[in-house]
């Protein structure tokens, strides 16, 4: 939030801010292929299928169906016969999609199944019936069994692998169903409520998060399914094991929810903004998260959702901050930043081969009614600031120069703020750039906390693009 000096009243600080982001606002979505509006009713996950231009989505809530769109989110049927209110998996051949689903959970009659549907034709080949498990039932004080509702699912060497969990119930179940002759194999009958899945078919391991635990398992047999355990940890607090290497905001840790697998490389997770190598999963270098930075999270642990694309782009999405972010794995760089003034939910991010598919939710309507981005990522651009001097005393003038880099020029406007803290600005100025990118203007050295921190922002296409933070100190 922009902040103005402290003798004007704090009703001008919000009608300040938001004055300057509208202005930056107003740049057009070129960042944008298409935009949706789409009705849902319920949603739980997504699945996109570029080779049949379909996306699928399931629906838990008052629809409890699969509703079936083209690319552009322009809708084109359901699949009526099946119960599509749980977990999305797609076949490696892109031939089945794989859909979970349960009748009322709290109904001990009831029963939970895996459908096999016929991606180009949208038939259903085979209804597989899932095992129930005991959980406790708070509506009869007891415990009972309940449908074994898949919650998350993905496919590994022909095997459905998924982790079970009623809403208002729960359940903590890890199972594989081998499609070919249906039977259902217990792996775990503990792993934790609302575990979320990951693969690396290239060595045939099956990453599982559930609560502050984060393990490695890899296929030693498929008939029947057979786990060996390569690594586990405990990711709460993460930060510890490298000292002062990243912000204090990155160590606090919440449940995790959402994690995907950089191919060859890591295995990242919506919590803390950590990753950790997929070999042994010890930390690694993460994602942006830094608190310091406007342009990234206040902090990673407000990340709601996470996926991964082939060549190591990661893309991340927050029901905190409106927005979707592109980075590379291993960087701590945001190379883009897409304001959509909507919320992201867990399983809403999806890569295909080039795009992103981002489904997000308007505040107050999810998950009535949501929006469908299509984006196809584009270079980063960069835009610096820079000051001839690091020291400055009280009331010294200061000039700050910004330079954009990048395959466009946009606006030509970049907005420049500074404090003593990067979200708490007592200055605000606007710089308009030259043909060649390059502007500046002039500020003064505050008496405040003995610092000076400086940031830009300017909108390419629609993209956002911050500038690398720059502190000055002040001269005692």
């Amino acid at each position: 939030m922009t902040m103005l000096p402290a003798a004007r009243p704090i009703v001008a600080c919000a009608v300040a801010a938001t004055t300057l982001f509208s202005a930056l606002t107003a740049a057009p979505a070129a960042a944008e292929d298409t935009r949706s509006r789409i009705t849902l009713n319920g949603f739980h996950d997504m699945a996109v299928v570029e080779k049949h231009d379909r996306i699928f989505i399931s629906r838990r809530g008052k629809s409890d169906t699969v509703l079936v769109t083209d690319l552009r989110g322009v809708p084109v049927g359901t699949l009526p016969d099946v119960a599509g209110n749980g977990a999305l998996a797609v076949s490696a051949d892109k031939s089945t999609l794989y859909v979970g689903g349960w009748e009322r959970a709290s109904n001990p009659e009831s029963t939970a199944t895996i459908a096999e549907v016929d991606i180009a034709t949208l038939e259903i080949v085979e209804t597989h019936p899932l095992p129930s498990e005991p959980a406790w039932v708070g509506t009869v004080g007891q415990v009972q069994d309940v449908p074994g509702c898949p919650w998350e699912m993905t496919t590994l060497e022909g095997l459905v692998f998924y982790t079970t969990s009623c809403p208002g119930i729960g359940g903590d179940g890890l199972y594989a169903l081998d499609p070919d002759t249906g039977d259902v194999t217990a792996l775990s009958p503990d792993i934790g409520t609302y575990s979320d899945l990951a693969v690396d078919p290239t060595t045939s391991t099956l990453f599982v998060a559930s609560g502050y635990s984060l393990s490695a398992h890899d296929l030693t047999s498929s008939t029947p399914p057979e786990l060996s355990l390569r690594a586990s940890r405990n990711v709460e607090n993460a930060g510890n094991e490298t000292p002062g290497s990243r912000d204090d905001s990155c160590s606090m840790a919440r449940l995790l929810r959402d994690i995907a697998y950089v191919p060859g490389r890591d295995v990242v997770v919506n919590q803390g903004g950590w990753s950790f190598a997929a070999s042994n999963l010890k930390l690694a270098p993460g994602y942006p998260c830094f608190a310091g930075k406007w342009e990234y999270l206040n902090d990673g642990e407000d990340l709601t959702t996470i996926t991964a694309r082939s060549d190591g782009l990661v893309a991340s999405g927050s029901i905190a901050y409106w927005d979707a972010r592109i980075f590379r794995s291993g960087s701590t760089k945001t190379l883009r930043w897409y304001n959509h003034e909507r919320r992201a939910v867990e399983n809403s991010l999806e890569f295909g081969k080039k795009k992103l598919y981002e489904l997000s939710f308007d505040n107050g309507l999810w998950p009535r009614a949501g929006v469908l981005h299509v984006i196809t990522p584009r270079p980063a651009s960069h835009l610096t600031l820079s000051t001839p001097r690091d020291r400055y005393a009280t009331g010294e003038r200061i000039i700050v120069r910004a330079r954009f880099r990048g395959p466009s020029i946009p606006d030509r406007r970049v907005l420049v703020k500074a404090g003593p803290d990067p979200g708490f600005s007592v200055i605000t100025r606007w710089i308009k750039l030259d043909e060649e990118g390059r502007g500046r203007t002039a500020l003064r050295m505050t008496d405040d906390d003995g610092r000076l921190m400086i940031e830009g922002l300017i909108v390419d296409q629609g993209d956002y693009v911050a500038s690398p933070l720059l502190q000055l100190k002040r001269d005692r």
